[in-house]
């Protein structure tokens, strides 16, 4: 039996496939590198409205480069993924025999609809990849990287309805190596700023945000899908673009250990905004059009707001990327100046685990008059909370009955806003006022849901200085991912169908601090991003002292 575990290619963010996962697992099994065949996934192609009117809109997104993210793979990696198609189990078999008998790891197409550990079983038809280990009279034995699962067995005579080609892998470690990143990169980034390439790829997004305010037609785009989104071709495309962001950042990350440059890993974390922006948009999109309704009954007023909201999210995106991406080119050709004294300006606090070696008085900000959604509700079907937009929300008889998150000595409260029963902030870029002196570190208790985000609240000191938490939050089904600390696990629950039905898994609260702040703060100004919820803000300020030198 071949002894192979699963990796993925991306292990913060959704946006993964099973053959790149594959991929993650042959490279690891070798010991060699595969991460710079991204290095052209950052792109945006886009065919805009005046060009083709009767085009739709999953026409004019172009993700044929992205969807060939592996452009460097043999070049830079001296690897060679080599597809055998085949509907002949026989042959498949055969070829899968070959590898196992050397050594080699493999990996063969399954559709979900016949697999049963994957979420598609006996539901829906997509193509799907596992790694075979062994190969016995009756079962052949896999692991699914993408799943992260191992010790998993498929009838062989179920083989003829789930497969239809192998991947091989020709790999040559001298090699690995031995090729010049930098001027790739440099001619990478030239192609999408449009300097050598054939347009500007921001300029492209740009346009897409234009043309999706003015021309998207639900109707169109989403007819043959029973109007879902999640199945349309134009959801597809999305993801696709996300998964090139994804995957550059991968590359990005490569290039900054072999060149040891700061600067390079500072833009690849960057893009890690991108990706969750990318998520954001998908997401909303997702829950906005869930063919719940038929299409014909047109757009509400909410529906355009979203289209809306998703169309200034590309525009902002648009110039946050090509700002990341001159910067990276200017770096690479040896500019080292950029952007430095914004970057002064902005003083970046980064986020890390709850603290509780503090010292100094602690205080809550008042977040009732920003709070617009109801997370914590009873189990009555009369119930109004509804956390995630599509009926699921806490239990409110998991919380204490004084409301109060209590964590090692340090607590987090819960509260109601003005005679309501809102007890959070579903952020969308709220002014938040502080106007405390003296503050040295906060505290956050908040969680998301309908996936993890990366994303930035704004500072704004009483002396006109600016500062900025780069942080990231967790999907309330998911343990952390950005070093978060679990404060509060408890059950929740799913109107559907005229019934309250109880999740399976607790869902978590989570928290983080924040620290090296010194000084007298303002107000904060929220990202927006509505999937992400803030429940409490505890506020720690330096101990002052009096003319005797005596602490207060």
């Amino acid at each position: 039996m071949l002894k192979l575990a699963p990796r993925w290619a991306e292990k913060e963010f959704q946006w993964t496939s099973c053959v790149d996962d594959a991929l993650a697992t042959v490279s690891n099994y070798y010991g060699i590198e595969y991460r710079f065949s991204y290095a052209k996934a950052w792109d945006f192609k886009y065919t805009s409205y005046d060009t083709d009117k009767n085009m739709l809109f999953e026409k004019r997104l172009d993700t044929k480069n992205a969807l060939d993210r592996y452009h460097f793979l043999t070049e830079c990696h001296r690897t060679k993924m080599i597809y055998h198609y085949t509907d002949d189990v026989k042959e498949l078999l055969g070829i899968v025999e070959n590898e196992l008998s050397h050594n080699r790891p493999c990996a063969i197409r399954m559709d979900s609809y016949n697999i049963p550990w994957d979420y598609g079983y006996q539901n829906l038809h997509t193509n799907h990849v596992c790694m075979p280990v062994a190969i016995g009279k009756k079962d052949i034995q896999v692991i699914d990287p993408y799943n992260h699962m191992t010790d998993l067995f498929f009838p062989i005579s179920g083989l003829q309805e789930a497969s239809g080609f192998c991947i091989t892998y020709e790999v040559n470690p001298q090699y690995n190596e031995m090729f010049d990143c930098r001027s790739i990169l440099i001619q990478v980034m030239e192609e999408i700023l449009g300097i050598t390439g054939k347009g500007n790829d921001f300029d492209n997004m740009r346009q897409f945000s234009r043309d999706l305010k003015e021309h998207f037609s639900v109707e169109k785009e989403l007819a043959g899908n029973s109007g879902r989104f999640y199945w349309s071709g134009f959801h597809f495309r999305l993801v696709e673009f996300a998964f090139g962001r994804s995957f550059a950042r991968q590359a990005l990350l490569y290039a900054a250990e072999r060149l040891h440059s700061d600067e390079i890993r500072k833009i690849a974390e960057a893009m890690r905004r991108m990706i969750s922006k990318f998520n954001y948009a998908i997401t909303i999109m997702q829950r906005t059009f869930k063919g719940e309704m038929p299409i014909e009954y047109g757009l509400s007023d909410h529906d355009k707001r979203v289209l809306e909201e998703v169309s200034n999210i590309f525009a902002l995106e648009a110039d946050f990327e090509e700002n990341a991406a001159n910067q990276l080119l200017q770096y690479l050709c040896g500019h080292t100046e950029v952007n430095k004294q914004e970057a002064v300006s902005n003083t970046m606090l980064q986020p890390g685990p709850l603290n509780l070696n503090q010292t100094g008085n602690a205080c809550y900000a008042d977040l009732s008059p920003y709070y617009n959604n109801q997370a914590l509700g009873v189990n009555d079907l009369l119930e109004n909370a509804d956390f995630t937009g599509v009926g699921e929300y806490f239990l409110r008889d998991d919380i204490p009955s004084d409301r109060l998150i209590k964590y090692n000595g340090i607590e987090f409260p819960i509260g109601t806003g003005h005679g309501n029963l809102y007890d959070n902030i579903s952020c969308r870029g709220q002014k938040i006022l502080i106007c405390r002196n003296n503050v040295i570190q906060l505290n956050f208790m908040l969680t998301a849901e309908w996936g993890s985000y990366c994303e930035e609240i704004q500072i704004y000191y009483d002396i006109g200085r600016k500062g900025v938490i780069p942080f990231g939050v967790t999907d309330f089904a998911l343990d952390p991912k950005y070093g978060e600390t679990v404060v509060y696990q408890g059950r929740t629950l799913a109107k559907s169908e005229n019934q309250v039905k109880p999740w399976q898994d607790k869902a978590k609260i989570f928290a983080f601090s924040v620290s090296g702040i010194n000084g007298n703060i303002d107000y904060l100004i929220l990202p927006v991003c509505e999937r992400i919820h803030i429940f409490a803000l505890r506020i720690v300020q330096g101990r002052t002292r009096n003319l005797h030198g005596n602490t207060l």
